[in-house]
């Protein structure tokens, strides 16, 4: 660890103090599409106490709140860091410091991935008993990771037949997030279990797998509906030769965006929406935390506290 200069924040961005923050799986990764400098400050999931105004923000010096920050600006492994006020919202009240940092990237990817680009109806964050996507069944990939976990929570949420695929270890957690059922990627690709049957077969399918051989993604297409969507956040996505008819596949990135974050904190504070932490370290016990988090066996998400 370093002690640098406190940072001095663009015009449009709150100072703030850190709680805490989250480790994204393969995010040491990034760097060459990214141009880090040499010393970078990782980790870009944050919940703090903001410390400056910022003209135009609806947010003022003492709101609690969290959010994404740039991964090509410095990240959040630090006490004093800066995040635009578009990519933040107020915590959920219903969390602590460090549920609430593992909140920000995993839930947005999953929301857009489902209601962004997969074309799923948003969840109601008014009315509790709507299920806008009744009759939509939904395939999540690596279902007990930080993304999957949000992405069947948000597909059951809204009145969606969710499956999950995992492996034996984490089935019983994945089937405690409310998946419909649960395909164990050791005994059965998606091919073998779907085997043809197009009752079986799925409208939305979200790969969160990190399979970068692209296997999975090929799998995936034999269990995807006419007109269906298969949306993946894994890096090096090359479009399936073959899809069924009218359907679509597509890599995203997410967009730091504070009102979706504030509609997920809605869901939290009604109590319709829950995180998973994996496991919780001090900022000295940075090594651990990043062994852990690229582990690939980290169930929910791996937080640092500050």
């Amino acid at each position: 660890m370093n002690t640098i200069p406190a940072p001095q924040p663009p015009e449009n961005e709150h100072l703030i103090q850190v709680q805490a923050a989250a480790i994204t799986n393969g995010e040491l990764g990034w760097a060459p599409f990214t141009n880090w400098p040499e010393e970078h400050i990782p980790i870009y999931d944050m919940t703090g106490t903001i410390l400056t105004n910022v003209p135009g923000s609806k947010f003022k010096v003492g709101d609690q709140v969290y959010g994404h920050t740039d991964a090509y600006g410095e990240g959040a492994a630090c006490q004093l860091a800066h995040i635009n006020h578009s990519a933040i919202a107020l915590k959920p009240k219903s969390l602590t410091w460090t549920e609430a940092a593992a909140v920000p990237t995993s839930s947005l990817t999953a929301y857009q991935g489902l209601f962004t680009h997969g074309g799923m109806s948003e969840p109601h964050v008014t009315d509790i008993l709507a299920k806008p996507n009744m009759g939509k069944r939904v395939l999540i990939t690596a279902a007990s990771g930080g993304v999957g976990v949000f992405a069947v929570q948000f597909a059951k949420l809204t009145g969606a037949t969710v499956v999950g695929t995992c492996g034996p270890a984490n089935k019983d957690f994945v089937f405690s997030l409310g998946t419909d059922e649960v395909i164990d990627y050791h005994k059965y690709s998606i091919t073998k279990w779907v085997n043809g049957e197009e009752s079986k077969k799925f409208d939305v399918i979200l790969n969160c797998a990190a399979d970068h051989t692209g296997e999975t993604l090929c799998d995936a297409v034999a269990g995807l509906k006419e007109n269906g969507a298969l949306i993946s956040i894994v890096p090096g996505f090359k479009e399936p030769e073959s899809l069924p008819s009218g359907a679509k596949a597509m890599f995203f990135i997410l967009s730091s965006l504070g009102h979706q974050l504030e509609s997920i904190a809605k869901l939290f504070d009604d109590g319709r929406l829950h995180v998973h932490i994996d496991s919780a370290w001090q900022l000295d016990q940075y090594q651990e935390a990043f062994d852990r988090a690229h582990s690939g066996r980290a169930r929910g998400r791996v937080v640092v506290k500050i």
